[in-house]
């Protein structure tokens, strides 16, 4: 399974809803292309949410009592929903709150991620593509690994991020959706997809 699939099916065995997960995914494509070992050394930041400082020596002592490294995928999960559950408890009664993905994206920003909030429209749209696709495990796959790709090939511009970006999602969705999903799904719109980050080079989860 891939790193997109795993996460959503951790999330909605936790409770969430398609939408709450699916937000909560938007923020990670973004942050860290969700990669567990995305590394950003300018701010000490590390794996899917970009957890720095005090966060990340948290996840590193979490980790450290399962046994893995502070890089190993189900242990950053875990660490999130221990979050949620103790020092971030306000974030999870906020998401829980949401009805649509992108409700859930924004205040997953807003209240756990607590960025810039520059390319808080983006995570939107990542997480409205996601919730609003079959889960099948051929489209999760797909955009897993096209997304990243995508993102770092045309970090440069705002059209090519735009483009990429929505070929990554079009290219998940060949073998199976019709062709007006498949259209409608590459419109990003340049200003929002400039906001595309390159793992860590915006910004992190905030203390």
């Amino acid at each position: 399974m891939s790193a997109l699939s795993d996460l959503l099916t951790f999330l909605r065995e936790k409770g969430l809803t398609v939408a709450q997960a699916a937000g909560v995914a938007g923020n990670f494509v973004v942050e860290s292309k969700l990669n567990s070992a995305a590394y950003n050394p300018k701010e000490g930041a590390i794996g899917y949410a970009q957890w720095e400082g005090p966060r990340r020596l948290a996840l590193q002592q979490f980790a450290a009592s399962l046994g893995e490294k502070e890089t190993n995928p189900d242990a950053q999960r875990r660490f999130l929903w221990h979050e949620l559950n103790g020092s971030e408890a306000s974030a999870l009664a906020a998401l829980k709150a949401t009805t649509t993905a992108s409700q859930a994206a924004a205040v997953f920003d807003q209240k756990y991620e607590r960025s810039s909030g520059g390319s808080r429209a983006l995570r939107v749209a990542v997480a409205d593509k996601i919730a609003g696709t079959p889960w099948t495990s051929q489209f999760l796959d797909g955009l897993s690994s096209a997304l990243p790709d995508a993102a770092s090939e045309v970090a440069g511009t705002a059209s090519g991020v735009a483009g990429a970006v929505g070929d990554a999602v079009d290219s998940a969705l060949t073998s199976w959706a019709k062709p007006a999903m498949s259209i409608g799904l590459k419109i990003l719109g340049g200003a929002t997809a400039a906001a595309l980050v390159i793992v860590g080079a915006v910004h992190t989860v905030k203390q």
